[in-house]
């Protein structure tokens, strides 16, 4: 069936796209954790079912692919999220205090994000 072909061809556009835009996006928010930014290593897309991002203490982030179907301030949030992790391996209020700096409209994307959680666990992920 060629419409499966065209499918993965869409999906793998998909995936260079959103590398490339959470990359941008994450050179652009690094400068505003000083020293900390030092921590960042390296991106990774992947498909989770249950988790939008996480951050590894060695400065590795992972981003769920299926951040690139959201609206662009809640996948800013996310990587806000995550970057905060560099600095503070807790969610604390320092930390929420960095994120919200990171990112004007934390909050308010945050909110907008917890709509979109259905997106995770859609069956039609493959």
């Amino acid at each position: 069936m060629e419409w499966r072909g065209t499918a993965s061809a869409l999906r793998s556009w998909q995936r260079a796209e959103a590398l490339q835009l959470f990359e941008d996006t994450i050179r652009q928010m690094l400068p505003a954790l000083g020293v900390a930014a030092l921590r960042y290593q390296s991106l990774r897309l992947r498909t989770m079912r249950r988790r939008w991002g996480s951050c590894t203490m060695d400065g590795r982030i992972t981003l769920n692919d299926w951040l690139i179907r959201v609206p662009d301030p809640c996948w800013q949030a996310v990587i806000a999220h995550e970057l905060a992790h560099l600095m503070y391996m807790h969610h604390g209020p320092a930390f929420q205090h960095l994120a919200r700096h990171l990112m004007p409209g934390y909050d308010e994307a945050n909110r907008l994000l917890d709509q979109w959680t259905s997106v995770l666990t859609t069956p039609s992920q493959s």
